[in-house]
């Protein structure tokens, strides 16, 4: 049986993460030319030294030359540095510690094996970032994108005399924030149910509630230069029937309160059954009379 989809635990791909020879995860993840197994740099040289093979399908290296048979692997340590927690921000500040007190051995190093300079973008649960969330318009959408979105029907739309300028919102979060509790903002602030449908978008895209901030950020390789623009639309089964222009509670419709509605169809049902007890008894008694 297949498991339903979800987010996959560190715990599940953690066997391709570690270095077979630390037991850590990869720093410098380097990567063998004769086979597809990979380690870290510092560990596989050290390995060099002594043996001329793999270390875990013992292909024979090339004997005088091992080092030039090793390539970096900068896609496996973005992986790594995505997935561990802290591990990116830990490794950089441990490199620049290292070369304060050894100050002569980073001459010829690059930025980030000496930790400064780093261009790599990794993010950590501690991170905050900036967002602004609007509600979304054909036209205010073509600002990022040329493309127009097909017709929303169905959907709720602000009153036209309401400024759309108004209804953006710029907010400072934590990285770990998901776009359930963006959902469940909207929600509060427009004073719906949890069973109104709420859809958060980012780049003309819908995007699943077990998203996180720091998700999005990598998958759409976000690059910092400006807040991240999310877009909100609320689906609901009938018309809008009065508009509220204030700024805090934007021109929604009034939902029939399901509870009120039972009510009346039983206060109705009640009603007839009474009449029909009603017309029994008369035609009893014109009987009797008869």
């Amino acid at each position: 049986m297949q498991r339903a989809w979800g987010r996959v635990k560190l715990t599940e791909v953690n066997p391709h993460l570690v270095c077979v020879l630390c037991h850590g995860y990869f720093i410098d993840a380097t990567t063998m030319v004769e086979c597809p197994h990979s380690f870290c740099r510092s560990c596989i040289i050290l390995h060099l030294e002594t043996k001329s093979f793999c270390p875990i399908c013992e292909v024979q290296i090339h004997k005088t030359k091992p080092h030039l048979h090793l390539k970096p692997d900068k896609t496996l340590q973005d992986i790594v540095y995505k997935l561990v927690p802290g591990l990116f921000h830990s490794e950089m500040r441990r490199r620049r510690e290292f070369y304060v007190n050894y100050p002569n051995h980073d001459l010829y190093l690059s930025s980030e094996a000496r930790g400064v300079g780093v261009d790599r973008i990794i993010y950590s649960p501690e991170d905050s970032i900036s967002l602004s969330i609007e509600y979304y318009d054909d036209e205010k959408e073509k600002e990022e994108w040329v493309a127009a979105q097909p017709g929303l029907s169905g959907f709720l739309k602000p009153a036209a005399s309401l400024p759309m300028e108004g209804l953006k919102r710029y907010l400072k979060c934590p990285a770990v924030l998901t776009i359930s509790q963006i959902k469940k903002l909207v929600r509060s602030k427009f004073d719906l149910t949890d069973k109104c449908p709420v859809e958060v978008l980012y780049r003309r895209e819908s995007l699943p509630d077990s998203y996180s901030l720091m998700d999005v950020a990598y998958i759409y390789t976000w690059k910092q230069n400006e807040p991240m623009r999310f877009y909100y639309r609320i689906q609901v089964p009938i018309q809008i029937s009065r508009p509220l222009l204030s700024i805090d509670k934007p021109a929604i419709t009034e939902v029939i309160n399901e509870r009120e509605y039972t009510t009346i169809k039983t206060h109705e049902d009640a009603s007839i059954k009474k009449e029909t007890t009603i017309k029994t008894h008369e035609a009893a008694s014109i009987e009797k009379e008869t």
